[in-house]
């Protein structure tokens, strides 16, 4: 870390904790060395390279043959989460991704903004505030998208706080195998009951209950497909959507005048 006497190279990216301020400086000695960057990760398992200027990564990001969106995802997070389509190559990936996200979609998050969204957000504040003092990170940021992703996967309430650790257990399966692998079978002990709840009755109006009733590529969607994508929204979805709330908690409270601006004029959020 930055101040540590260490040089950027020496730093893991994938293993080694760098935790806010700490990362936001090695990213910046990072991007002064150039807009593409060799580091190390995975112990030096495989060369990798940081892409951390905004006109290389536009071009990489229009560039699927050279840099196929999926490869990231086959080498890091296919062995623990399964073949989901974020894995898929371009083709396969635009077959499966539509009939995989049917509430996850902008104007589906749209409709569910007022509906159950914002409620959620409000059920987690008043718990916060029948305390009266609260660490933001444990009683909110972390917990909204999980409760929300729960929800919309029509999974039990009860596990909405036991998805957050199993899906860091699980994402980062390559530091400690055994650990990910209890936490997969706890994941899964949660979620196959309520795929064969919906085999034998299609017609909640979940993502679970609606993938049941989906055919892809001529054919109904299997129970490890469907694992695959839950381990996906939790592990790729709730735990980036929770970084950057945090993030954006911590910017709003850290500058008053950005915060009062939103209070002010709640169209500005």
């Amino acid at each position: 870390m930055a101040g540590s006497g260490r040089a950027p190279a020496e730093i893991d990216w994938y293993y080694d904790p760098l935790p806010g301020a700490a990362f936001a400086r090695e990213l910046h000695e990072l991007r002064a060395r150039g807009p593409v960057v060799p580091v190390r990760a995975l112990d030096g398992a495989l060369p990798v390279f940081y892409i951390v200027g905004y006109r290389a990564l536009d071009r990489a990001f229009k560039d699927g043959e050279r840099f196929p969106p999926g490869l990231a995802y086959q080498i890091i997070s296919k062995p623990f989460i399964g073949n989901t389509f974020m894995s898929m190559d371009e083709a396969e990936h635009r077959v499966w991704r539509t009939p995989m996200t049917p509430q996850f979609r902008k104007r589906a998050i749209d409709e569910l903004d007022d509906r159950e969204l914002t409620p959620l957000a409000h059920e987690l504040i008043d718990r916060i505030e029948s305390e009266g003092a609260a660490d933001l990170v444990t009683s909110f940021t972390r917990r909204f998208p999980f409760a929300a992703i729960c929800r919309q996967l029509g999974l039990g309430r009860e596990n909405e706080e036991a998805f957050y650790d199993w899906s860091m257990d699980l994402m980062f399966g390559g530091r400690d195998l055994e650990a990910s692998r209890r936490a997969d079978a706890k994941l899964c002990a949660a979620v196959l009951p309520v795929i064969a709840e919906r085999r034998r009755d299609p017609s909640f109006e979940d993502v679970i209950g609606e993938w049941s009733r989906t055919e892809v590529a001529g054919r109904p969607i299997t129970d490890e497909e469907m694992l695959a994508h839950v381990r996906l929204f939790f592990t790729a979805g709730a735990t980036t959507t929770s970084d950057a709330l945090g993030n954006l908690v911590h910017a709003l409270l850290t500058h008053p005048a950005a915060w009062e601006a939103c209070v002010d004029d709640p169209a500005r959020a």
